[in-house]
């Protein structure tokens, strides 16, 4: 993949990149995650609070930050659930691995795109 992929343009602008800003986009291009995000977002609460630091909700904000990415292209977020859906349907593992390599190169290129 290259730093500057090429993907159809974006259905809404790039969020701002806090909890409100990332939530926003997340119930407006992919509700169905919500439980999952908050769900995800307790437990890095819990964790922060467990270790005295922010990282584990910084590092919640950074994946969903990166997940609405995807998502708000529908392009590449066809491409990336198609990836995560052949790793775990096929029975071939060569399927499977290369579904796990395409879903781990969107996902980057998503994290390199938001900053992360």
């Amino acid at each position: 993949m290259t730093a500057e992929p090429e993907y159809s343009t974006p259905v809404i602008a790039r969020p701002e990149g806090t909890i409100e800003g990332v939530r926003a986009a997340i119930a407006l291009l992919a509700p169905h995650w919500l439980p999952e995000m908050d769900r995800s977002q307790r437990e890095a609460t819990a964790k922060a609070l467990e270790v005295n630091r922010l990282d584990p909700l910084r590092g919640w904000l950074r994946h969903w930050a990166a997940i609405a990415e995807i998502e708000r292209h529908p392009d590449l977020a066809f491409r990336y659930h198609h990836a995560e859906q052949v790793d775990t349907v096929s029975d071939d593992p060569r399927v499977r691995a290369r579904g796990v390599r395409v879903a781990g190169e969107l996902l980057r290129a998503a994290y390199a795109a938001v900053g992360v």
